[in-house]
């Protein structure tokens, strides 16, 4: 008797272990997947303009790392996902971007070929 009231209690404790697990996962995949299609920048509106450079050869990591590094986005790995989803095809060039511009606009904005001057006039 003794025995099973053990293994009662060890199925249950797994079995709380289990759903405990899968609550965490579906909310942190939750809020990944809602950072990752948010039209939230890094910074509340108006946000500031920050020159970004992408040089010839330049990949999609390099690209989230000087955007990181001047906080213009939060999280790297979410904007090369975006980039990834969004089929980016970020072109070379000197580029005025807010860091209260989404994920989507910044990748708009480096794809287009749009450089600063360009956007002053």
């Amino acid at each position: 008797m003794r025995n099973s009231i053990i293994k009662v209690a060890l199925k249950a404790a797994v079995c709380m272990l289990i759903i405990l697990v899968i609550y965490i996962l579906g909310s942190k995949s939750y809020q990944f997947g809602r950072t990752i299609f948010s039209k939230d920048g890094f910074k509340e509106a108006p946000g500031e303009e920050i020159e970004v450079v992408v040089v010839q050869g330049d990949t999609v990591a390099d690209i989230a790392d000087e955007l990181y590094e001047k906080k213009v986005i939060g999280d790297k790995n979410v904007f090369r996902i975006q980039a990834f989803l969004y089929e980016a095809k970020l072109k070379p060039g000197v580029y005025n971007v807010s860091n209260a511009a989404s994920g989507e606009e910044i990748i708009e904005l480096l794809s287009s070929g749009e450089t600063s001057e360009e956007q002053a006039k």
